[in-house]
This record gives structure tokens, C-alpha cells and sequence, in this order.
């Protein structure tokens, strides 16, 4: 019964969002949405990642997720007004530069999300990460708004950001 629904709630939901995005319950979109909701997952069932349930990592991952978003919201805001102050305020008070930011963490969807989240608080950038070679330590090359102490920027950078995603994704 695995093989044949490998994730039923996945199913449910990607059928409701169908039926949704449609607008509609006519017969055509239900049958639609129901091939979708099973063949999505049956497809993508070789990228689940099945160590998660059976060790109880799951749940710790997704309550370190959570953690990780209500931090990630509440800097959204606070950085929006630190750019709105910076930015109505004199032109010349403004240090924009590129920072190095070395990396601890190595998964690729890691450095992926630590790089989005960069991007989504506003006054930096994530540019570029290099060497491309994942086998060497690994930068994170920044743009910032107004630099004022690199090292602090890159260790609160680190605190914030960083570390939880070495718990969630390591």
C-alpha cells in the first residue's frame, strides 16, 4: 500500500490545491487532480528522504523549521524599517560593500536556504558562492547596504542564520 500511495497527505493536499487553483469541481478537473495527487508523489518517491521518519528526526527538523521561520519574519520586519530609517535618512551615512562570509555548513539546499535567507532580509545580498568545488571550504560572498562592522555583521549572520540550519540540515 506504500508503493502504490507513498504519501497520502502529500496527495490530499496537492488535490485540494488543484481544485483550488481551478476554481472548480467539475468532473474533468477532479479526475485531473486526482492522477496529479497520486503521480506527483509516486514520482518524487525516490527524493523522500525515509531516514527521517524512521529515526524521529522529522519532527525535530520540522519544530527547528518552524523555529527557524518565526526568526527568519521577525528580522524581515525589523530589517524593512532599519532600511526605510537608513534610506529617508542622509544618502552619505550610507557604507555599502561586499563581505566574505565563511561557511560551516556544506549541504547544498543548506547554503541554498542560508543564501535565500539573506536575500529576503533587506540591506543584503547573498552575490556568489565560490569555490564552485563543493569538496573545499565554501564563501558566501555578501552585498551589504551599510556595512558598518564586518565581523559583527558575519557572526550575527552566523548565530541567526547559520547554525540553526547546520541542526536542521546536518
Amino acid at each position: 500500500m506504500q508503493r502504490l500511495f507513498p504519501a497520502p497527505f502529500r496527495s490530499l493536499l496537492l488535490l485540494l490545491v488543484w481544485l483550488l487553483l481551478n476554481n472548480s469541481f467539475a468532473p474533468i478537473y477532479l479526475v485531473t487532480g486526482i492522477v496529479l495527487a497520486w503521480f506527483i508523489p509516486w514520482l518524487t518517491l525516490a527524493f523522500h528522504d525515509q531516514s527521517l521518519r524512521l529515526n524521529g528526526q522529522l519532527v525535530k527538523r520540522l519544530s527547528l523549521g518552524g523555529r527557524y521561520l518565526l526568526v527568519l519574519v521577525w528580522d524581515i520586519v525589523v530589517a524593512n524599517i532599519q532600511v526605510v530609517v537608513r534610506v529617508l535618512g542622509s544618502n552619505k551615512s550610507l557604507r555599502p560593500g561586499f563581505i566574505v562570509m565563511p561557511l560551516e555548513i556544506q549541504d547544498p539546499l543548506g547554503i541554498t536556504v542560508l543564501a535565500g535567507t539573506i536575500c529576503l532580509t533587506p540591506g543584503t545580498v547573498s552575490a556568489d558562492v565560490y569555490p564552485h568545488n563543493s569538496k573545499q571550504p565554501q564563501f558566501l560572498l555578501l552585498h551589504v547596504l551599510d556595512m558598518t562592522n564586518e565581523a559583527e555583521l558575519v557572526a550575527e549572520l552566523k548565530q541567526r542564520y547559520e547554525q540553526p540550519l547546520l541542526e536542521i540540515f546536518q
